[in-house]
């Protein structure tokens, strides 16, 4: 596992692709299939969960990289949220 985590603060759509106009702030995405990732089955929407991955990068262009996921390790648990 990574030494440490970085945490992303979300960027307004604008900030994060140039072809929108929306202000609307994002966070970066991915998705994953129950075929390939049965662990998400038993995960719920709105939780956290910690994961890792060996990936290789396949492409890259001014603004995304393109991977393939070579190995995917999750942990049972859900991360314990922070209290405000």
């Amino acid at each position: 596992m990574a030494k440490t985590l970085r945490t992303i603060k979300p960027k307004s759509s604008q900030e994060r692709y140039s072809f929108y106009s929306e202000k609307k702030k994002m966070l970066p995405s991915v998705h994953f299939s129950e075929v390939d990732f049965p662990e998400i089955d038993k995960w719920q929407i709105g939780e956290k969960y910690r994961v890792e991955m060996v990936i290789e990068m396949k492409s890259k262009d001014e603004q995304t990289g393109g991977f393939d996921i070579h190995q995917f390790g999750a942990t049972p648990e859900r991360v314990k949220r922070k209290r405000s």
